[in-house]
């Protein structure tokens, strides 16, 4: 509601205040004294001492201070909250404020456990430090020493392409050709039956044995009731007399045996192999055996060309990749450790703290709410017809119920262009933003009134009591008192306001006084109280 309709509300209420006075057979009392009289009523006397009737003068009014105006309430709120959310997943190790805390921008609010993002941070700089080295290598070209490795490959590849070419060599078949006899010689022994040579031999080599046993047997004899026989050299001779007998009997039991069947078949396969081997060797050189000894030779050779020539371009590019990557992941480490240490982004007071140590926090969720309780701002409703009247940054006077002795300024921030009421009434929400510098005191949630001082394009308006009006000429003036007297002063009627019009004139100035009477002081509704 505008000042405007205050005003007349309160215009009405007076009236029929004094009408009702009159109409009681009141005494017949002027509006002066029905009235509480202010400093801007006087009273000029036409004829001092002539007993004649005093006139009464008004002093004029500019309509900015009064119609002019628009008032809206409203209650005192913050400006803007921050959430402040967790940027990384982690346990909460440290919360370091707690509600009403006041903190700098930059200050600590809360830590997560480090331990998991170090260890990152440290494996992605090895990993970076490797990258560096592997394109710093490429960089300086083939090292002398993989080059002549290299070399020696390549001559050991060439030589042994010659070798596999050439096929076998003499030497190499008579090898195999004694392999094969020796084979076959031994797989004939098998199934040739004992000499008599043979058996002679192993019996008599057994009857000696059986001698040496018997003489270390009778030597042995003599001396066994010692306590220490284990320990005599008759002991020992027995022992190995006993051992070279037993030895003799198996050579003769071999002698007389048959080949096992599995001897047999041992000798076979080691004659097949050797037979096998030699005719491998009379193929030489295989097809497949000198492709393969090529290939090794270009294999070689390739890689002592690449050694010579230094990095090709695309292993320079892939090992800068690797580089980038690997400064791209340590930076990603250190930002998820850096974020481990939660801080104010603004300076403000602490309104909630929603974790506490110990507990598992996820990325997003809301830790710490702040905001700065110095920046405060006034939302009205202002009604469709008035809303015109008011633009972003003009001023505004502000009072506040809770504190009566002080008064504040405002600039108007943003001008809704929602109608946010019901259907029926149309309001705009107009924001106000508290631009003292000291608003001690002030607090969010505080009832509060905004007064909007309108403009007017027309400096020679006035507010004129309404009985001041006379018809002159066919012209409305008004007697403007000057010396002990009045002047006439034409003006022209804009529009009324009950007791008081709204005239444009010329030759008004500044604190005129005009003859005329009025029953309520037109700037009294600004002491009012306003609500909606």
């Amino acid at each position: 509601m505008s000042n405007r309709r205050i005003f007349m509300i309160i215009l009405v209420i007076l009236s029929a205040i004094d009408i009702g006075l009159l109409w009681s057979g009141g005494p017949n009392l002027s509006a002066s004294e029905v009235m509480p009289r202010y400093d801007t009523e006087v009273t000029r006397p036409v004829a001092p001492n002539s007993g004649t009737v005093q006139s009464q003068t008004v002093r004029i009014r500019s309509p900015r201070t009064a119609i002019d105006a628009l008032s809206a309430a409203g209650s005192v709120e913050l400006m803007s909250k921050r959430q402040v959310v967790l940027e990384i997943e982690g346990t909460i190790s440290q919360v370091a404020v707690k509600v009403g805390d006041w903190v700098k921008a930059g200050d600590l609010l809360l830590a997560l456990d480090t331990t998991i993002l170090s260890r990152a941070v440290t494996r992605a700089e090895v990993d970076l430090q490797t990258a560096q080295a592997e394109l710093a290598k490429l960089e300086q070209g083939g090292d002398p020493g993989e080059i002549a490795v290299a070399k020696a490959n390549l001559a050991a590849a060439q030589e042994n392409l010659t070798k596999v070419q050439a096929g076998a060599t003499p030497e190499e078949l008579a090898a195999a050709t004694s392999k094969v006899t020796a084979a076959q010689a031994k797989y004939n022994d098998l199934f040739a039956p004992p000499s008599s040579a043979e058996i002679d031999e192993a019996k008599a080599e057994l009857e000696k044995a059986d001698i040496a046993r018997q003489e270390a047997q009778r030597s042995y004899d003599k001396v066994k009731w010692r306590n220490d026989i284990g320990m005599t050299s008759e002991s020992a001779e027995l022992y190995k007399a006993t051992v070279d007998f037993e030895r003799a009997q198996a050579k003769l039991d071999r002698v007389n045996k048959p080949s096992s069947s599995a001897s047999i078949q041992e000798a076979k396969s080691d004659l097949q192999r050797a037979q096998s081997d030699l005719e491998l060797l009379k193929q030489k050189p295989a097809a497949a055996d000198v492709a393969e000894a090529l290939a090794k030779v270009q294999d070689a050779e390739q890689k002592l060309a690449k050694l010579q020539a230094g990095p090709a371009g695309a292993d320079l590019q892939a090992a800068e990749a690797k580089v980038t990557k690997a400064q791209l992941d340590l930076e990603e480490a250190r930002t998820k450790l850096a974020a481990a240490q939660v801080v104010a982004p603004i300076t403000g007071a602490v309104l909630e703290v929603n974790v506490s140590a110990g507990e598992r926090g996820t990325v997003g969720k809301e830790v710490v709410t702040l905001a700065d309780i110095r920046q405060l701002q006034l939302t009205v409703k202002v009604a469709e017809v008035d809303v015109p009247q008011l633009t972003v940054g003009q001023a505004a006077t502000i009072k506040i119920d809770a504190i009566r002795d002080r008064t504040f300024s405002g600039i108007v921030e943003q001008i809704d262009p929602i109608n946010k009421s019901d259907k029926d009434v149309v309001n705009y929400p107009v924001t106000i933003r508290l631009s003292d510098p000291d608003l001690n005191g002030v607090r969010p949630g505080m009832n509060a009134v905004a007064t909007f001082a309108t403009q007017s394009n027309d400096p020679q308006r006035w507010l004129v009591p309404t009985t001041a009006l006379q018809q002159v000429d066919g012209q409305t003036v008004v007697q403007v008192a000057h010396g002990e007297g009045f002047v006439p002063a034409v003006v022209t009627t804009l529009e009324s306001q009950g007791e008081w019009t709204v005239v444009h004139a010329e030759t008004l100035q500044e604190g005129d006084e005009v003859l005329g009477q009025v029953a309520s002081y037109v700037g009294q509704q600004q002491d009012l109280q306003v609500t909606y």
